[in-house]
């Protein structure tokens, strides 16, 4: 992780700086801590609004979030984390069709398209 940190500060290339941030995210996100996680995506997609992968990853917390106030009974919390997915997963469509197939799905079989 430090490394990545010290990748930040000098690194000038903003594609590059994307994908760290990207990276960083990652780690958050295999650690558990997913509100780090979505800053550091976050400021991925706030350089590179293309970036598919960051925001695909943004849409998988925001559903395993959405599934998890579920169970809880949480339905009005669920629902807006699943929107939020959506919105995501949309645009991860939108950008590159071909990819991320199992979002496409998604999408399709809770009738939440609007592509």
């Amino acid at each position: 992780m430090n490394n990545y940190y010290q990748a930040l500060q000098i690194e000038e290339d903003l594609y590059d700086r994307s994908i760290i941030l990207y990276n960083i995210g990652l780690i958050y996100s295999k650690n558990g801590d997913y509100l780090k996680a979505l800053k550091y995506y976050y400021f991925s997609i706030f350089i590179n609004p293309r970036f598919t992968s960051a925001l695909n990853n943004i849409a998988v917390i925001y559903h395993y979030q959405g599934i998890k106030a579920s169970e809880k009974k949480c339905y009005a919390l669920s629902e807006s984390l699943l929107q939020k997915a959506t919105f995501y997963w949309t645009k991860v469509v939108k950008i590159d069709p071909n990819a991320y197939i199992e979002a496409w799905n998604w999408l399709k079989t809770t009738r939440r398209v609007k592509l």
